[in-house]
């Protein structure tokens, strides 16, 4: 299930996450799940957006091989504003091979996504 996948996919498990993919369906990809950032503060994401922000190529890669969406984040965060916001150059990279539009805009500010994601 997604509380499953985001929990594996949160730690970077390659081996635990693997098998929860198998016959996956988009919507269980997709799921927007609390996500704990800290012992305080939680977030909703998706087992996508957890893998990126924690640097987890593997899981990102195996992720986007199932069908997660590599637009969908929340609140106009996107998995890669995660990953760049956390510095992972890899990730970052698996991301945009997998067709991340850099160009997009974000709703609320009318940023593009790669003007955003370089401040950090």
């Amino acid at each position: 299930d997604a509380h499953a996948q985001l929990a594996a996919a949160a730690t970077g498990d390659l081996a635990a996450l693997r098998p929860l993919l198998v016959g996956a369906s988009p919507i269980q990809l997709n799921r927007l799940v609390p996500y704990f950032l800290d012992d305080n503060v939680s977030t909703p994401g998706t087992a996508l957006f957890a893998a990126s922000l924690g640097g987890h190529t593997g899981c990102v890669s195996a992720l986007i091989s199932a069908g997660a969406d590599v637009e969908l984040g929340w609140d106009d965060f996107t998995p890669l504003m995660a990953a760049c916001f956390a510095g992972h150059v890899d990730t970052v990279s698996a991301l945009l091979a997998a067709g991340v539009d850099m160009h997009k805009r974000i709703v609320s500010s009318d940023e593009r996504r790669l003007d955003k994601a370089a401040i950090h």
